[in-house]
């Protein structure tokens, strides 16, 4: 569960930084990060072969260590310029019916429920 969410964070990350690229097609950009994912997966899927036959430990801490080397990435090269919100355009909060409360709870619940047995 702590992998998902920490890949859930760090794709978000990546998808928010490539959208704001301007030197590129985004259909461009969005086919590179698909190409380098299959490709961290062939090569993760290699290093764990050859890891875990030093035991799990090792595993675990590569991808740890993978984890903080991305971070240390995002920190130190990732730079998107914040736009300041203008006091005119003020979000008023949504206001939901009932019922239409509870069909957006399930829905949030059977996208949980999908994802988790994808993921499983």
């Amino acid at each position: 569960m702590i992998v998902g969410f920490g890949d859930g964070i760090n794709m978000t990350v990546l998808n928010a930084y490539a959208a704001q690229d301007t030197s590129h097609e985004r259909r461009y950009v969005f086919n590179l990060i698909y190409m380098a994912l299959n490709l961290g997966i062939v090569i993760g899927t290699l290093t764990v072969g050859y890891l875990y036959a030093s035991g799990i430990r090792y595993v675990f801490a590569v991808a740890g260590l993978c984890y903080l080397l991305l971070l240390l990435i995002i920190a130190l090269t990732f730079r998107v310029p914040i736009k300041a919100k203008s006091d005119q355009a003020v979000a008023q909060p949504l206001k939901l019916k009932s019922d239409q409360r509870l069909l957006l709870l399930v829905l949030c619940g059977l996208t949980f429920v999908i994802y988790a047995s994808y993921a499983l």
